[in-house]
């Protein structure tokens, strides 16, 4: 399971991405599987398979975090 800094703004990090992700307790990342699926109303991708690293401009911080 690949991971990535907690303050990147990608599709793993967003409140909106729906996949399987982990936040590390310990350590700066939030460890995450790679597919997921947008539901932000305001992205062109809402509804579709997304790559927990892709980026977009309707980026919002997981709560989470």
């Amino acid at each position: 399971m690949p991971g990535i800094q907690k303050t990147v703004k990608v599709c793993a990090t967003c409140q909106y991405w729906m996949g399987y992700r982990d936040i590390s307790k310990n350590a700066p990342f939030v460890n995450y599987q790679l597919k997921g699926q947008c539901t932000s109303v305001r992205s062109p991708r809402k509804g579709k398979e997304t790559s927990g690293n892709d980026r977009c401009n309707w980026w919002y911080k997981w709560s989470a975090l």
